[in-house]
């Protein structure tokens, strides 16, 4: 059996997370066989997501209805601590502080293909301002996409609202950035667990943990609660245009 919960998980919020699969842990059965300590480090996520013993883990929405829907069970939204309606987000889009305007389109960074935060929104503020992208940058993840930002390796990105909360809060480098619009709400980055497991159970778990942790590892989360949004309500979501090749 497996856990983790990468979605969100960095150095600052690691004792936060630990903590919360212990809480989580002592509320499920012991005969499930549960692990000690949650999975890092994980070299193939869409591999990760679709093992057979995932008790708890959390995926992007892009990810999710693009194929991974019909491998895993929905088992709740989380709610953030942020002004959205529960179980909502969105993304912010960032620019340097001072940079001159560019002709001839953008560079932008972005974090990975299948990313709904990263990627769609990015595609979605695009055509809403008619940019156009002179050079895209895949970083890998939201942090290194908003860092290029700040080191003028790239013009543009979209961040995920919470981890641009993360960022202003523990990276310094966020001083040399600006907000320069948002995109529309969309359902939050679900939680997800294997097939063939108790999802009700799971989800009934990980409430009492998110209601039971400490305040301060509460905050560092960044997420107060859970809700249940419809799989349909993901499903629904238009695919983005493909990023181009890395």
């Amino acid at each position: 059996m497996i856990a983790s919960f990468p979605m969100y998980d960095r150095r600052e919020t690691a004792d936060a997370y630990d903590r919360l699969w212990k809480l989580m842990r002592d509320r499920l059965p012991m005969e499930m066989g549960l692990p000690q300590r949650l999975t890092r480090d994980i070299d193939d996520l869409d591999a990760h997501w679709c093992d057979p013993g995932l008790v708890i883990s959390q995926t992007c929405s892009l990810p999710f209805r693009t194929g991974l829907s019909d491998a895993v069970q929905l088992v709740a939204t989380p709610v953030l601590a942020l002004d959205y309606d529960p179980g909502f987000y969105n993304s912010i889009i960032v620019e340097r502080k001072g940079a001159p305007p560019r002709e001839g389109g953008m560079r932008a960074a972005y974090n990975s293909a299948d990313s709904q935060s990263g990627w769609a929104a990015l595609e979605e503020y695009r055509e809403s301002q008619g940019l156009t992208w002179a050079k895209t940058l895949k970083t890998g993840s939201h942090q290194a996409s908003a860092r290029g930002v700040a080191l003028g390796r790239a013009d543009i990105a979209a961040i995920d609202a919470l981890s641009w909360h993360q960022a202003k809060t523990w990276d310094g480098y966020t001083r040399s950035l600006k907000v320069v619009g948002t995109t529309s709400p969309q359902p939050a980055l679900p939680y997800i667990c294997a097939k063939g497991l108790d999802a009700a159970e799971i989800r009934e778990a990980l409430a009492g943990a998110l209601r039971a942790i400490e305040p301060e590892h509460r905050a560092a989360l960044g997420v107060i609660g859970l809700t249940d949004i419809p799989a349909e309500r993901y499903l629904e979501m238009p695919p983005p245009p493909a990023a181009p090749a890395a």
